[in-house]
């Protein structure tokens, strides 16, 4: 039997999906700003939640009063300018979704972990793409 351990990557994934899906629900319902948490500058709360929607950009859908957050949760992600790639993938379904949207005031999030890997953290930091918080 070949075991190439997608089974374990996949639930591995799954698994950081429904944490960062969990912190929005909690979100939502202690009615708390997650506009930290997001990015943005004014405050912002989610009034409803969807998961794996039909949407482009499809694991997690925040709704808000005037706008709609999609969020794709990825628990690793090289960057990687391959087709196949999951970056590619991720960037791919940003696109459509743009493309798509009614609402400029819509935004999109990936959302990942310290696991992604290293060297694109340093590259990001080097290119002031990303800034490392302090502990």
């Amino acid at each position: 039997m070949n075991n190439t351990g997608g089974g374990s990557a996949t639930n591995s994934g799954v698994d950081f999906q429904q944490r960062v899906a969990a912190f929005f629900v909690l979100s939502m319902g202690l009615s708390l700003d997650c506009s930290i948490a997001l990015g943005h500058h004014k405050q912002l709360k989610i009034k409803k939640i969807s998961f794996e929607t039909s949407d482009s950009i499809d694991d997690i859908k925040l709704i808000h009063k005037k706008s709609i957050t999609y969020i794709q949760a990825k628990r690793q992600l090289s960057l990687s300018e391959a087709p196949t790639s999951d970056f590619f993938k991720t960037i791919e379904q940003f696109y459509k979704q743009n493309r798509s949207s009614q609402n400029p005031k819509d935004s999109y999030t990936l959302v990942t972990t310290a696991d992604s890997s290293k060297k694109n953290n340093k590259r990001a930091q080097e290119n002031h793409e990303i800034t490392a918080p302090k502990c």
